[in-house]
């Protein structure tokens, strides 16, 4: 918790300090020009109100953007499993060990994700002028971190908990990890496996695949990561602005 803490100081920090620039700079600006000219204050105040309808548009369409991004994520991480990982372990081709060593935790990540959605689904559905979906995303770490220190410490000792109370803030981290292993593992068993190699060939063959390898919706995770990040940041701004 104290790391989500800090990060989240850290990011209000530099808001503040650009939204002080901002604002001072176009105090600056506005000073200069009401001392120009007094019939400028009409002009201003219609610019004003464009400029915040404009805004609110943008935000609007940026919030729609995210939940139809997520939802394409959601879709291709359960393509994944529906394809992939369920098969895989109803038909036993490769071990439990290849499979997490192939897949890490990718289904941890699914739900994470499907949380997600569920949550902002509504509030861009109803977006309005004092809308926003950083305290969605923040909330959501928050909760994950507390269950999983009540589950460290349930399941062990003092000491293992304090190891692990950041344990879901590393979920991402253990799958970028993981990811070159897997990706190697992948080509290992396809050379060293036949059946699995049927299997995947059988699998990238169907049409909802879309004509993707597996290589390539293991990789989707990582890409999400900075698309992640960059929600709670912008969000974060426009929530306390």
């Amino acid at each position: 918790m104290s790391a989500v803490i800090e990060i989240e100081a850290r990011i209000a920090r530099v808001q503040a300090l650009v939204r002080g620039f901002l604002t001072r700079k176009f105090v600056r600006k506005l000073s200069t020009l009401l001392r120009r000219d007094r019939g400028a204050i009409n002009t201003l105040t219609a610019m004003v109100f464009v400029c915040v309808e404009y805004q609110q548009a943008q935000r609007t369409l940026v919030a729609k953007e995210i939940l139809e991004a997520d939802e394409r994520y959601v879709q291709s991480l359960d393509l994944v499993r529906q394809l992939y990982i369920i098969p895989l372990k109803q038909r036993k081709l490769v071990s439990e060990k290849e499979l997490r060593v192939v897949f890490s935790n990718l289904e941890t990540i699914f739900h994470f994700t499907t949380k997600v959605v569920e949550m902002i689904e509504p509030r861009v559905h109803s977006w309005g002028v004092h809308s926003c979906l950083a305290d969605v995303f923040l909330e959501l770490v928050r909760r994950a971190l507390s269950r999983q220190r009540l589950a460290c410490w349930r399941a062990t000792h003092r000491e293992r908990s304090t190891r692990q109370q950041a344990a879901f803030m590393k979920v991402y981290t253990l799958y970028l990890q993981n990811c070159e292993h897997a990706q190697d593992r992948v080509v290992s068993l396809k050379q060293t496996n036949r059946e699995f190699a049927k299997f995947l060939e059988e699998a990238e063959a169907r049409p909802e695949s879309k004509g993707l390898p597996l290589q390539a919706y293991l990789i989707q995770p990582v890409q999400h990561v900075p698309r992640f990040v960059w929600h709670c940041a912008i969000h974060s701004c426009e929530c306390e602005s």
